[in-house]
């Protein structure tokens, strides 16, 4: 079962696009960590995956959502700068970001740009993974306080 923490991130990340988040335990869709329902706004999150691939998984979708809406960003190019603020994201908060098939995959698309271009994927992707972690701190801090206030 994941940590709290886990899906503490998985739902501040959720806030941040305003989706909706919901659990199921392993069975309904066993090989999913989180089910993206853009049709009804929700992320259907499997709290028997692991926690790293969790939140490493709901910030692509976040990120991946955020990207969206930046014309200046080309389709082609957003799932890439999404998985790696993903990766950014889940490194900074101290969750593994590592999955062979999805790094190799990423490394290839990378490299198969122009230099240039390839330092401008990865800013773009630093200053998203940047203002991800900073926009859900608060949500974060938030819950931190309720659960040491009910602890109490």
């Amino acid at each position: 079962t994941p940590t709290s923490d886990a899906l503490q991130h998985v739902n501040a990340l959720a806030r941040l696009c305003d989706i909706n988040v919901a659990h199921y335990n392993k069975g309904y869709s066993e090989g999913k960590v989180i089910e993206n329902r853009p049709e009804e706004n929700v992320l259907l999150v499997n709290v028997s995956a692991n926690k790293n691939q969790l939140v490493l998984t709901a910030a692509a979708i976040v990120a991946d959502r955020l990207i969206s809406k930046k014309e200046a960003v080309r389709p082609e190019e957003r799932t890439l700068i999404s998985t790696l603020a993903a990766q950014l994201y889940a490194i900074r908060h101290g969750f593994g970001a590592y999955d062979e098939r999805v790094d190799n995959n990423t490394e290839t698309q990378l490299r198969a740009r122009h230099p240039d271009k390839r330092l401008d994927i990865l800013e773009t992707a630093r200053r998203m993974a940047i203002a991800m972690s900073t926009r859900t701190e608060v949500p974060l801090e938030e819950t931190a306080k309720e659960k040491g206030e009910t602890s109490a």
